[in-house]
Parts: structure tokens; sequence; C-alpha cells
């Protein structure tokens, strides 16, 4: 459990005690501040100089584009698309479903689908800002940000990726793009259920309904499974890419400043590290 969790708990458990503890805590509160400022400095120590969160160039800062959905969907559909030219390969959208199993207690469809993409003859095909035709008076076409299919010769698969930064997507979107997905569910006999990914820039946009089908995921943890890649990878095309990208998420999307990483959320950097940081 991470420090900022167990402050949680004990804070939580403390406020549902008689008033005079709360009066305990207004005078230990400066030795709380003082232990977490102590974390915040022990997390920014173990970042390493190079890292992509400690850069103060990112692709979409000179732009003034910094929380474009747009182009963090194309930046996002590029890196993972293993037929694109940065070298990568399969490993970005490895470690992106792979967090999406970590960090969803429902992420059963993203095993069935790492198994699936990592079969030998896979065929990958990626589509950002992916349009279907749509027959009816409301609109002709729909857009889903991105669209990601595997053909195998035993099974196919369906990823849809939402992508929501400044806004969150419609109950009624969603359901529109899950029955799309479940009509290609029908239509392929060899295909798995359909993976539907919500990414989001805080737990806030996160989907509330218990019976939703998509799996959330924010961008901290998007950052993290990308920097994994990033440690992993000493040689390939895209690898300064890659840590550009990584840090127009982490500066623009999240606000967090490189150069004053001991001020940044202790929450956001112990999911950067990864888990027991």
């Amino acid at each position: 459990m991470s420090v900022m969790s167990d402050f949680k708990s004990d804070l939580l458990k403390m406020l549902q005690r008689p008033t005079f503890e709360l009066s305990l805590l207004e005078k230990q509160w400066s030795t709380i501040e003082a232990q977490f400022k102590r974390e915040q400095i022990r997390l920014a120590r173990k970042v390493p100089i190079n890292d992509p969160i400690r850069s103060g160039v990112d692709l979409f800062g000179p732009l003034d584009r910094g929380l474009d959905e747009i182009l963090h969907t194309r930046a996002i559909g590029y890196l993972l698309n293993p037929n694109a030219q940065h070298g990568l390969k399969k490993k970005a959208l490895t470690a992106v479903i792979d967090k999406v199993k970590d960090v969803s207690p429902r992420g059963v469809g993203a095993t069935q689908f790492l198994a699936i993409l990592h079969q030998e003859r896979t065929t990958i095909s990626v589509t950002p800002e992916y349009r279907w035709r749509v027959e009816d008076f409301k609109r002709t076409a729909a857009r889903c940000d991105i669209r990601i299919e595997l053909s195998s010769p035993a099974s196919t698969a369906l990823l849809i990726i939402e992508n929501k930064i400044r806004s969150t997507g419609t109950n009624e979107q969603l359901k529109w793009y899950e029955r799309k997905a479940n009509e290609w569910r029908k239509e392929n006999e060899r295909g798995i259920d359909p993976l539907l990914i919500y990414l989001t820039r805080t737990d806030l946009q996160k989907i509330k309904a218990s019976d939703s089908k998509w799996l959330d995921l924010t961008y901290i943890e998007l950052a993290a499974a990308l920097r994994k890649v990033w440690l992993e990878e000493k040689d390939g095309a895209g690898r300064e890419w890659l840590s550009l990208y990584i840090s127009s998420i982490t500066g623009r999307v999240l606000g967090i400043n490189g150069r004053e990483l001991t001020k940044a959320p202790i929450n956001f950097i112990e999911t950067y590290l990864g888990e027991g940081a």
C-alpha cells in the first residue's frame, strides 16, 4: 500500500473518532507535513536526471496544444502501432495493455488480448480517429479515438480506446461504441469479447457505473507504462520521440514541473515509478 493510501486511511479513521482527537491531529499536523515532505524528496531522488519527467522539452508545448485530445490520440495511436517506424514493435502496446490488466479489477479481457497479440502470425491494424458509417437521421458518421484489430489464424480481437482530457464521454456515446464493438464480435466467430479502454486525465473522470464494460486508465498510468518501454528500449529509433511524448503527458496534461518534483503529488510519482517505489 502506498504512503498516500496509508495516510488517507489513518486520517479517515481519526475523523470518525470523537472530536477531541481532531485537536491531536492539529498538534501533529506539522509532523505529518514533514513526513510528506521527506517522502516527496525520497521519491524525487529516485527519478534519474535524464528521465522524461524531468525534461523541460515536449512535443506539444511549443505549439500551445498541450491539452489537444486529437494530437494526443494520434501520438498514442502512433506509439501503439507496431508497424510504425518508431522501431518499438509491440512493446508500447504490450506495456499499455499490461498496465490496464494491473490497474483494473475487471481486466480479464486484457489477458486474452495479450495472448493473441503475442502469437507469431498475428496481424495488427491501428486506426486513430476511426470512423463508422451511421445510418440514422441524427448523424452519418461517428468516430472513436483509437481502434485496434488483431487477427491470427486462430482468433481475432478488437480494442477501442476513448480518450478524454478536458471532458468526459457521455453514457450514450460510450454505449453506442460498445454496441458497435459487440456487432463486430457477432460478425467474427473467432473473436474474443472486445476490449474497451477509457483513458482520462484524472480519477474524477472515471466511469462510475458498476456494470460498465469500459476499463479505466489514467494518463499518469499511461505515462508509467510508456516509461517502462523507454527504460527497456535503449536503441530504438523512436526512443527520443517516446521520451518527448512522456514529457508531454507529465508536463502538459498533468501539470508536473519536472524541475520541482519535490512539489509533485506523491501518488503521481509513486504511480509513475511503479508499485513499491
